[in-house]
């Protein structure tokens, strides 16, 4: 399902097919009716990142793949923050 059409498959097609099939068979162009020019500036704006992105953008964090029918529905990463105690972060009650 790509989120910003939410329209399966979609985002696997060439960005020539997409131009054909967005202002009739995604929810947004049902509902909005976007001229040829907002589809190209949606085209030029948007784009997934692959799991190799988001591991480049998020190094410490942990990827987690989410599926649907055995197949990467969308990718999430975690990442755990040890919150400090006081006596770690040198900062002391009182004064």
């Amino acid at each position: 399902m790509e989120p910003h059409l939410i329209t399966p498959f979609i985002h696997y097609l060439p960005k020539r097919t997409q131009r054909r099939l967005i202002r009739y068979v995604t929810v947004w162009g049902l509902i909005a009716k976007p001229s040829g020019e907002q589809i190209e500036n949606f085209l030029r704006g948007t784009r997934l990142l692959t799991r190799r992105e988001m591991k480049t953008l998020f190094p410490d964090g942990e990827l987690h793949i989410e599926r649907f029918m055995g197949l990467s529905k969308s990718f999430v990463v975690y990442r755990i923050v040890k919150r400090q105690t006081e006596r770690e972060s040198g900062w002391a009650a009182g004064g």
